[in-house]
């Protein structure tokens, strides 16, 4: 998501492990299927679980999202992606929630596949250069896998 301006010691090197797509849940008890293809219009008039206002996450999310043209009716404020969930589960709102965030997800959501919704969050390791060695790497490497694997829902194809 946002970068936050934050600036690393020459010292330390940043390595990619991969990317934590974000995705559309709903409450299950607004009736709409697992899966369920829908355009953003279509979520438009819905509410919403936002983050707070002025964060770096949720201009990130508000630029997005005036780009397809939704802007949501915004029931709450979390910046807890577990309460987001739980609210969500409650039938507060919609929310966009990062894949690692539901690995252990609430029955009470179904995840859509919005095709003008994309955002992904990047996840990097901070090395200490003089440290970095074959171990490290294989760790890193390992770790790099392990966040591959933990993809819940994979994108219909061709949108990946």
């Amino acid at each position: 998501m946002g970068q936050g301006g934050l600036a690393w010691p020459s010292t330390i090197s940043r390595q990619w492990l991969g990317d934590d797509d974000f995705r559309v849940v709903l409450p299950r008890s607004w009736g709409i299927r697992e899966g369920s293809a829908i355009s953003a219009e279509q979520l438009s008039d819905m509410p919403w679980i936002m983050h707070h206002p002025g964060t770096p996450d949720a201009l990130v999310i508000e630029r997005l999202f005036a780009g397809c043209n939704l802007h949501p009716h915004v029931a709450a404020y979390c910046d807890d992606f577990n309460a987001s969930l739980e609210m969500a589960a409650a039938g507060l709102g919609a929310a966009l929630v990062p894949e690692l965030a539901m690995l252990n997800r609430h029955d009470g959501v179904v995840l859509l596949d919005v095709p003008e919704i994309r955002l992904a969050r990047s996840i990097f390791a901070l090395v200490i250069n003089e440290r970095e060695n074959p171990r490290v790497r294989l760790f890193l490497d390992q770790l790099a896998e392990i966040l591959r694997s933990q993809s819940i829902a994979p994108r219909t194809a061709g949108n990946a």
